[in-house]
């Protein structure tokens, strides 16, 4: 056995300059500066990439937002005149958004209404005239039977509401 291992034992294969790739062995200087370029593009990828970058900057405080518009005023009166203006302003928007007419998903609102208005829905319209048209037909069905005298289950129980006409 002996102590000392020759230099191709103890040198890795991969540091010899003789086995190195064509493009790591040219040294001009278009090469050592696509190698510069080709790190700092490697450097900023890692950092792009890095979580703990993403994290810092997610749990980084927001700037203020900034105003577009005329600075406020020095004089006390002006000031109070254009924050009147903006609230005014504001105020009239709310109003406007409340009156707009509410859009609706195609055939099948997204609520249906428990209140009778104007301009309800297809679907609720639709039930209110066949109950209107059931009501009718059982009030004149119950009419007749008065008329002829029968009272109410002599025939079977017709007093109920029924699809089934």
């Amino acid at each position: 056995m002996y102590l000392n291992r020759p230099e191709r034992e103890t040198k890795p294969w991969y540091t010899d300059p003789e086995l190195r790739r064509v493009e790591e062995k040219a040294t001009d200087e278009e090469t050592e500066r696509r190698r510069a370029r080709d790190r700092r593009g490697d450097i900023r990828s890692k950092e792009r990439n890095d979580p703990m970058t993403q994290v810092n900057a997610l749990l980084k405080p927001a700037p203020a937002p900034r105003r577009h518009g005329p600075a406020t005023p020095s004089d006390p009166q002006a000031a109070r005149i254009q924050r009147e203006q903006s609230e005014r302003q504001r105020a009239m928007a709310l109003i406007a958004k409340s009156r707009a007419v509410p859009k609706t998903n195609g055939f099948w609102e997204d609520t249906p209404s428990t209140v009778a208005h104007p301009g309800g829905s297809f679907a609720e319209d639709l039930e209110r005239r066949k109950d209107r048209a059931s009501n009718r037909f059982w009030d004149e069905e119950r009419e007749r039977d008065r008329v002829r005298g029968w009272e109410r289950g002599v025939r079977g129980d017709r007093g109920g509401r029924s699809w089934e006409v």
